[in-house]
């Protein structure tokens, strides 16, 4: 989008790219704009939209409650997470769909006494569509089941509301309408042959209901809070705390997630405020008033002290092989000329998009060792996994670089 001035439509890899929604494309492509293209700008919407959603969830959580110290044991509870301060800092669209979403269901919970936020609600379902699609509308449901349910579904035929679902509509429909005047059917059946690859192709209820994976993923990174949003949500089903509404955020973020091919614990981001504000219902009760603001100015303490951990004692970054090598590939390689990735026979895309990213060449990832044989002719440079280029015949090969997982060879020079 930067470098050819195209951001109306979406490419990767050198092709016309109908899966994705532009939303976040579009703010990457401003921040590289005015930063330049790197690791940073890539990574700063996400890392902007995860303080953005600590501010909302406290404003959320305050309003709904009339208690602004509930509010601040639900960030509490958000900005410790260990998941969530994770994807905080990846360039991808689960943090900053996670801030649209709580956006949409603050100026919900403003909307109910002043309806005139009911629009605002609809704009940011709306960009919610335009990041992640489909599962965009979830805040939808999730406002029509929490009015239905607070005896307040008359709301939803006010002429707020209704100006907020079709502003929530237009947007999305906006640019997909003129992807579909470019390009016709094959933005329809690219954009939805995608979803429908995602989808779990299982009409078993038992397979559809399956949250074992994420159950695992909770048990080994929810920590502490785990057992305080297990019984913060025991309590708030009781007392209803949040009326309905953290319960409600909580299973229908995790309902589309079960029908995922996959399981991937970025899936749950959307979900970790509701997880934060059922702690905050626990906390509230555990922690008598007197001790309240030893317990945030201990929690403020824990968090400088983490940032400081994390600064001196930074995890090693990923994908410093393909960092290391794709530079070589560049300079061995033709401007134009796509490089060849094999990686023992897995189609890995995050390898693939690591290459793209680390150098100026459109790489082709290929899963097929036939397919590699007949591709690799003379002339052409190839990122290969180490396994593999052992068992290859050496003769003709000229190692350009190497590190302890890859290599990067030329054919036939």
């Amino acid at each position: 989008m930067v470098l050819h001035g195209d951001w109306w439509n979406v490419h990767f890899d050198g092709y016309l790219n109908f899966e994705y929604p532009p939303m976040f494309l579009w703010l990457d492509a401003v921040s590289m704009s005015w930063l330049g293209t790197s690791d940073f700008a890539a990574k700063l919407p996400s890392a902007l939209a995860g303080i953005g959603t600590v501010a909302a969830l406290y404003f959320l959580a305050a309003e709904l409650t009339g208690d602004t110290w509930f509010g601040i044991f639900s960030i509490v509870v958000l900005a410790t997470t260990q998941p969530f301060l994770k994807y905080a800092t990846h360039a991808m669209t689960d943090v900053p769909f996670t801030f649209l979403f709580t956006l949409s269901l603050l100026f919900y919970v403003k909307g109910l006494r002043r309806p005139w936020f009911l629009p605002l609600a609809g704009l940011f379902i709306g960009l919610g569509i335009l990041t992640r699609s489909v599962v965009g509308l979830l805040p939808i449901a999730i406002i029509a089941l929490h009015s239905i349910l607070n005896r307040r579904g008359r709301m939803l035929w006010s002429p707020a509301a209704i100006g907020g679902l079709l502003i929530a509509v237009a947007l999305p429909l906006v640019w997909a309408g003129s992807q579909y005047r470019l390009h016709g059917a094959e933005f329809l059946s690219g954009h939805f042959s995608f979803i429908s690859r995602k989808v779990r192709a299982s009409g078993s209820w038992t397979a559809a209901l399956d949250l074992r994976d994420y159950a695992k993923y909770l048990l080994k990174y929810y920590w502490p809070w785990l057992p305080v949003f297990l019984a913060g949500l025991v309590f708030d089903i009781r007392a209803l705390r949040t009326k309905w509404l953290s319960p409600l955020w909580l299973v229908m973020t995790l309902l589309p997630i079960t029908q995922a091919e996959t399981a991937y614990g970025r899936y749950l981001m959307p979900a970790m405020p509701a997880m934060a504000m059922l702690s905050a219902v626990a906390l509230e009760r555990w922690i008598a008033a007197p001790r309240r603001e030893l317990f945030f100015r201990g929690a403020c303490a824990l968090m400088l002290g983490l940032g400081v951990y994390t600064i001196l004692f930074a995890p090693p970054e990923r994908g410093m092989g393909i960092r290391t090598l794709a530079p070589v590939a560049e300079k061995y390689s033709r401007p134009g000329q796509r490089l060849l990735l094999y990686t023992n026979g897995e189609l890995r895309f995050d390898y693939q998009n690591q290459l793209l990213w680390y150098s100026d060449r459109y790489v082709d990832l290929i899963g097929d060792p036939a397919e590699l044989r007949r591709r690799n002719t003379p002339g052409a440079v190839v990122v290969m996994d180490r396994a593999s280029f052992n068992a290859l015949p050496a003769e003709s090969l000229r190692v350009l670089g190497q590190d302890e997982d890859f290599v990067c060879y030329r054919e036939g020079d």
